[in-house]
C-alpha cells in the first residue's frame, strides 16, 4: 500500500471553538461521528479528532488525549470500529462531568 492510501488528513471541515462545544454541551445535541483519528504528535500534545456532520457540513472537534481515561478508551475503540465499518457512523451526545468532557453512546 502506498503513502497516500494510508495518510489520514486531519484537517478539513471548519473546527468546533470553545463557545460553541459548550453549546453542543448544554443543549446535548446528538450528533453522528463518522471517523476518529489519533494525534500524537500535536503541538499541544497528543489528542483525538473527532469528525461528524452537523447541519450538513462537516465538523471537527480535538479531545485531549491522556487525560479522561474512560474517554480514550471509547475513541480508541471508536477509531478501531470505524476503520472496519466505513460506511457506519455512530451517535452521540457531550455532556461534562466535573472539569471533563465525556462522549455518551447514543
Amino acid at each position: 500500500m502506498a503513502f497516500k492510501d494510508e495518510f489520514v488528513d486531519i484537517g478539513g471541515g471548519s473546527w468546533v471553538g470553545k463557545e460553541e462545544k459548550q453549546e453542543l454541551i448544554d443543549s446535548a445535541t446528538e450528533f453522528s461521528i463518522s471517523a476518529v483519528i489519533y494525534d500524537p504528535t500535536n503541538k499541544y500534545g497528543p489528542r483525538y479528532v473527532v469528525k461528524f456532520e452537523l447541519d450538513g457540513e462537516e465538523r471537527s472537534l480535538g479531545f485531549g488525549a491522556e487525560s479522561v481515561e474512560s474517554r480514550d478508551r471509547m475513541l480508541a475503540s471508536l477509531a478501531t470500529y470505524l476503520d472496519e465499518h466505513e460506511d457506519e457512523t455512530v451517535p452521540v451526545v457531550m455532556s461534562q462531568v466535573g472539569r471533563s468532557v465525556v462522549l455518551t453512546l447514543v
